[in-house]
């Protein structure tokens, strides 16, 4: 069907378009999934959906268990949550940035410290796009964007959707977002359920452990306090 689509269409997709397609296929494999986990969680024994932290801390998703409820942007349960990976390294990963470039990480962003926005969804890029208009204007400023894909499906259609990313950013950007397909379910492990809304702001040393993480949404004040950390760590 994707093949029907006149070229000139499909270049006007832009990436929150690529993603709404990721949403759109996962949906699909969402009652398969949720049955899929059902049986999972009765044969596991597992009460309330907790999940340990990969890191041996408190996640967030340790967190949800006690409510169902992921922890609210901002609130006293996700600032805790978010405290307990401060000093871990960020969950390690492989990808193509959208030059097509492999990128390991973290361990090929060591050497100078660097700013994280892990968008775990589409819903959360518009919150990603408000920390990618302040920080790139910033030339002394190094950060990345890291989409988490987590989706069988999407993962087949990965090279397409690269190209509606790309198709809609200017190049500067292409080698700063670097789409996470694989592993993806390892990235979102480490780092719990904060929702969906916001991005995951995150700054790593320059060995690549988190040293600052913001997980209630942009502000004038936390997207300051983000660089302020960057340049601490120099």
């Amino acid at each position: 069907m994707l093949r029907n689509v006149k070229t000139s269409e499909r270049r006007r997709l832009t990436r929150p378009a690529a993603l709404a397609v990721v949403a759109a296929l996962a949906a699909l494999l969402l009652v398969a999934g949720l049955a899929v986990a059902g049986c999972a969680g009765s044969s596991s024994g597992t009460a309330g959906g907790a999940t340990p932290g990969a890191s041996g801390g408190t996640s967030a998703s340790a967190v949800a268990g006690t409510t169902g409820q992921p922890p609210s942007p901002g609130s006293a349960a996700s600032l805790a949550a978010a405290k307990a990976l401060i000093g871990k390294t960020f969950p390690i990963a492989r990808a193509k940035d959208l030059t097509g470039a492999w990128v390991s990480m973290p361990s090929g962003w060591r050497g100078s410290p660097l700013i994280v926005l892990v968008t775990p969804s589409k819903a959360s890029q518009p919150d990603a796009d408000k920390w990618i208009a302040y920080l790139r204007p910033r030339k002394d400023v190094r950060f990345r964007e890291t989409p988490i894909i987590d989706s069988s499906m999407a993962h087949l259609m990965s090279g397409f959707i690269k190209r509606e990313m790309k198709g809609g950013l200017p190049k500067d950007m292409w080698s700063r977002v670097i789409p996470v397909f694989e592993g993806a379910g390892a990235v979102k492990h480490f780092f719990g359920d904060f929702g969906d809304k916001v991005a995951w702001v995150a700054v790593l040393d320059d060995a690549g452990v988190i040293r600052w993480l913001h997980v209630g949404g942009f502000s004038g004040d936390a997207a300051k306090a983000a660089v302020a950390e960057l340049k601490q760590l120099r």
